[in-house]
């Protein structure tokens, strides 16, 4: 009868102990919140672009109605500099401007504005110098 009774008292005692426990365990304690920086890896951004057009004009501003300031050929890989806040409809496509950077024989630097319906995107300068290799040879430029 006695082992009873101390199997009670263990019993009991142990209940408060696991009441204590997950009384003392449930605090409100805040988690901090996680915000990862961009990776390259998960970026999506394109910074290089191919010319897709045979000839595809430059311009001095994002418009077909500034001046001409020159044309891309085919293959061609710029990198790219800025994008126009507007849309524009061109070549029966809504889209953005893009400043583009040009390099003349001499190194010197300059950009010009090309229209995106004449560009293809990629995320690196070797993505874009091989899209421009497979377009060569598709092409036979």
């Amino acid at each position: 009868m006695q082992a009873v009774k101390v199997f009670q008292r263990i019993s009991v005692f142990m209940m408060i102990l696991s009441i204590l426990l997950i009384l003392g365990s449930c605090s409100e304690e805040k988690i901090p919140e996680l915000s990862l920086p961009p990776t390259p890896v998960l970026s999506l951004r394109q910074d290089w672009a191919v010319i897709r057009f045979s000839y595809l004009p430059l311009y001095t501003e994002a418009s077909i109605e500034s001046e001409v300031a020159g044309l891309a050929r085919q293959g061609d890989v710029h990198e790219l500099l800025e994008q126009s806040l507007e849309t524009e409809l061109l070549y029966s496509r809504q889209d953005y401007w893009y400043k583009i950077a040009l390099n003349d024989d001499h190194g010197e630097h300059s950009s010009a504005w090309a229209f995106a319906a004449g560009l293809e995107f990629y995320s690196s300068r070797d993505e874009a110098l091989n899209a421009s290799g497979r377009m060569a040879e598709t092409q036979g430029f």
